[in-house]
């Protein structure tokens, strides 16, 4: 007897179930009398404005793709994209300004909070209204890179600028360090941003 009334309440329990997706189903593709399908541009007609309507154009900020040349807090950072990678790059002075650069390692470790400047690799070296055309290397670890720094000569001497106010990159190439673009048309020096430099 209890097998019976434990068969009929299975069979009960399974027949509510089926009953209760059924009806959710019905539900969910009834139609809405209540819904209108507008086109974007009928329910802008059909939407009163109680304000004047803007369209702000928005400017999402992209990166450099990895290994690029970026400005950095008024220097300029790199670091190619890895182990046997380097890039060339071109420094071209803004208009009319006498320009003078410098570069610096900076290293970091996993654990340390900021990166620790290490060996200045240059000295001060003029940037000619041409452009400078360098290349550089990975740097080292993973989160290794170089920088350069600038400055300005005019009327009052030398004095350290911000290198975006300076300098401009131009013909940013990458490429194996021995063969291809971003090595065959460019030199470590005068800069000398290899790891070799350490």
């Amino acid at each position: 007897m209890k097998k019976i009334i434990v068969f009929f309440a299975a069979l009960v329990a399974c027949l509510f179930l089926l009953n209760t997706n059924l009806f959710s189903r019905q539900m969910a593709t009834r139609p809405n009398p209540e819904a209108v399908d507008l086109r974007p541009d009928e329910f802008r007609k059909s939407t009163p404005l109680l304000v004047e309507e803007k369209v702000a154009q928005v400017v999402v900020p992209t990166e450099e793709p990895k290994g690029y040349p970026v400005f950095d807090f008024g220097s300029i950072r790199f670091k190619s994209a890895g182990l046997g990678k380097c890039v060339g790059v071109t420094l071209v002075p803004q208009l009319g300004k006498k320009v003078e650069v410098r570069s610096q390692r900076f290293t970091k470790s996993f654990w340390g909070a900021a990166a620790k400047p290490g060996k200045v690799l240059s000295k001060w070296t003029k940037v000619g209204p041409g452009g400078m055309r360098v290349k550089y290397d990975r740097a080292g670890g993973s989160q290794d890179y170089y920088k350069v720094f600038c400055r300005v000569r005019d009327n009052q001497g030398a004095r350290i600028v911000d290198c975006r106010d300076a300098l401009m990159i131009q013909d940013v190439k990458t490429g194996h360090c021995f063969s291809g673009p971003g090595s065959t048309d460019a030199d470590y020096a005068p800069l000398n941003m290899t790891i070799r430099n350490k």
